[in-house]
């Protein structure tokens, strides 16, 4: 289905007098987009689970590329319309980064469409009730940077969408003044003290598991019911998990770590299975951000 996305989008954009130019299957994103006004904007199709760090790293590298990002994901990982749901910290850096929603491909045949839809601000942890909106028009597309402040995203990028507006629905009068917050960046308004729960990092899972909570059920949807709250790690259990991902224990040596990253990496190269390209470079993703960080508190 991803190659169906990706055929229906480089074919509406080269209908367009806005683009220039596009790339397929660059190293920033899936389509590389030149507008004619020189921007150039990195079109993400993603199909598969997603970890909030691989989220993270695609955004601040092409940031830093002066690329802006935008990610479509396969609609059958998205919540329907209407419901409510506990999104998970993926979806909801997402939902930020995109000014407030999140786009999402459905595939009929060889028809594509792509939709985005907005999660209603909750205080807390309540469930966010979800809207969808219209079709999106894919050559209204557009990239701006964006400044955010949120438990899930935090920094400056540059991110694209859509353009189509707040299709949402309008909030109940005296709503804004009441609650006082920045539907773009999620700050809040008055001073408050974080709870231990904002200001905790994602925690780390084994990949198996998180492969088992996030791939599609019997039924060709996805299995929201599966997700848990979790307790914030504390820095250890970080440390541990990290260590873990590599398949090593936490008093290894530096030594026994880079030779636990040359065998993982040998391993798990998305070039050694060119058959599941993506699902391996999701996992080589993890390693490096695994080692990455232990070399880091080696060295302090």
């Amino acid at each position: 289905m991803k190659q169906f996305v990706l055929d229906y989008l480089a074919n509406e954009l080269s209908n367009s007098t806005r683009v220039a130019n596009f790339l397929r299957t660059s190293d920033s994103a899936d389509l590389l987009v030149t507008l004619a006004d020189g921007k150039k904007i990195g079109l993400c199709v993603i199909n598969r689970a997603i970890r909030l760090t691989e989220i993270r790293d695609r955004y601040a590298c092409n940031t830093k590329q002066r690329i802006y990002t935008l990610y479509i994901m396969d609609g059958r990982m998205m919540p329907g319309d209407s419901t409510e749901v506990a999104p998970p910290q993926w979806m909801s850096a997402l939902h930020t980064l995109t000014n407030g929603r999140v786009y999402a491909y459905w595939c009929e045949g060889r028809d594509v469409s792509i939709r985005p839809f907005h999660m209603e601000w909750k205080w807390g942890g309540s469930p966010r009730s979800v809207e969808y909106g219209d079709e999106i028009d894919v050559n209204s597309v557009r990239g701006e940077f964006l400044q955010t402040a949120t438990k899930d995203i935090d920094g400056e990028f540059a991110a694209a969408y859509f353009g189509e507006g707040a299709f949402w629905k309008q909030r109940q009068a005296g709503e804004e003044t009441q609650f006082n917050y920045s539907w773009r960046n999620w700050s809040y308004g008055g001073a408050r003290r974080s709870t231990a729960s904002e200001t905790a990092e994602e925690s780390w899972e084994s990949w198996e598991e998180f492969e088992r909570k996030y791939e599609p059920n019997t039924s060709g949807g996805w299995d929201w019911s599966g997700q848990q709250p979790r307790q914030p790690p504390r820095k250890e259990n970080r440390e541990a998990g990290y260590y873990a991902i590599l398949g090593i224990p936490a008093t290894a040596s530096i030594d026994e770590v880079k030779q636990a990253y040359r065998r993982m990496a040998r391993a798990y190269h998305p070039d050694m299975h060119p058959s599941e390209k993506e699902k391996y470079t999701a996992k080589m993703a993890d390693i490096n951000t695994a080692f990455e960080a232990i070399m880091k508190a080696q060295r302090t």
